[in-house]
């Protein structure tokens, strides 16, 4: 990706990761205004005392270096080693216009740390191990035709999010997919995207 792209991209993903957040605070704020309780702080550092696990759903929102992805899903279920520390797995489904076509499917290890739980807000760093299947529409000298291949591929991310009650968090994210093995295709590799996340202790 040359300079130009970065910087855009740069431009592009901070110009999203602050529309997230302000939409993040207006409907916080039009929640409180609709007299919805918010969390007690003791009462979240109690839950993350308590709880055996986290449920993390992270939503495209269609800011993506790769722009012909249609929809993006990704289920993070992990297990609290201590109040901080969380191990378990991520997914990650997608799929891909018509321009490229194609969808991938992709799971496998993951970690969090959570490094800030100030008042009702948290924020968390971790990244995942995916082992991919993607299925790629591709032209060829023959024609157009769908190919099937598998890669690995390295996520770090990092979120910050509220919490509307003791249990459930929500707030924008934002992940890097690395490509560590496998065929590369520009469509898909070196992807930074910002995700809305959904948070819910267990």
């Amino acid at each position: 990706m040359s300079l130009l792209g970065k910087s855009l991209l740069g431009k592009n993903l901070g110009a999203g990761f602050a529309a997230v957040l302000s939409a993040t605070v207006v409907i916080l704020g039009t929640s409180a205004q609709a007299q919805i309780e918010v969390a007690n702080v003791a009462d979240i550092n109690k839950n993350y005392a308590e709880a055996m696990f986290m449920f993390d759903m992270g939503f495209h929102t269609g800011l993506s270096s790769a722009s012909d992805i249609q929809y993006e899903v990704n289920p993070n279920v992990e297990g609290f080693m201590t109040e901080d520390l969380t191990f378990g797995g991520i997914g990650q489904i997608a799929k891909m216009d018509s321009k490229n076509g194609g969808s991938y499917f992709g799971i496998g290890p993951s970690a969090s740390w959570y490094f800030l739980r100030k008042s009702n807000w948290i924020a968390k760093a971790g990244a995942g191990l995916l082992f991919r299947r993607i299925d790629v529409e591709e032209e060829t000298e023959q024609g157009r035709g769908n190919f099937v291949r598998n890669d690995v591929i390295l996520r770090p991310m990092v979120s910050l999010k509220y919490h509307i009650t003791p249990e459930f968090a929500v707030g924008p994210e934002f992940s890097i997919d690395t490509t560590l093995s496998g065929p590369r295709t520009e469509a898909i590799d070196e992807k930074a995207s910002l995700l809305v996340g959904l948070e819910v202790l267990l």
